[in-house]
C-alpha cells in the first residue's frame, strides 16, 4: 500500500538532507513516493507535464540528480539502456517481466545472502535483480 505524503513532509525531508525543496523536486520526488512503477526520467517527464505544462526533461534530470546524491531516491540500473528510479530505500530486490516490463519490488533476507570473495572491499550498494515473467504474462495478459 503506497502512503501519499504531504508537500510539507516532502519539503521537510529535503531540507533535512541539504537539498533546496524547488517547486519541480517536490513534485518529482512526490510521484516518486507514491508510485511503484520504478519510472524512467522520460516516464516521470510525462506524467508531470500533464500538470506542469512549462516543465523541461532538463528540470526532471537535474531534480533526480539532486534527489540521488542526497540519497533519498535510488537509481535501478535493470534495464540496459535505460536508468529507473525508486524511492522505497530500505533494502529490496527487483524483479522485471521479460513481457510487459514492468518491475516489481520484492523482499529478501540480506543476512542470509552468502557472498564470497568481498572481503575486505567497501560495499557501497547491494542491487539485487531478477528478470523473468510475471504471473499476469503467464496467464496470457
Amino acid at each position: 500500500m503506497l502512503v501519499v505524503w504531504s508537500v510539507q513532509e516532502i519539503r521537510e525531508v529535503l531540507k533535512s538532507r541539504g537539498v533546496r525543496p524547488s517547486y519541480i523536486r517536490i513534485r518529482v520526488f512526490q510521484y516518486l513516493l507514491e508510485t511503484d512503477k520504478h519510472p524512467s526520467a522520460e516516464e516521470i517527464y510525462q506524467e508531470l507535464l500533464q500538470d506542469i505544462p512549462t516543465l523541461s526533461r532538463a528540470s526532471v534530470y537535474n531534480a533526480l540528480a539532486a534527489l540521488v546524491d542526497a540519497q533519498v531516491v535510488r537509481v535501478l540500473t535493470i534495464e540496459k539502456n535505460e536508468l529507473r528510479y525508486d524511492a522505497t530505500l530500505p533494502e529490496h530486490g527487483h524483479f522485471q517481466c521479460e513481457v510487459c516490463g514492468q518491475v516489481y519490488d520484492f523482499q529478501f533476507d540480506l543476512e542470509s545472502l552468502r557472498c564470497e570473495g568481498l572481503e575486505g572491499f567497501w560495499v557501497k550498494s547491494k542491487d539485487l535483480y531478477f528478470r523473468g515473467i510475471c504471473p499476469k504474462c503467464m496467464k496470457g495478459g
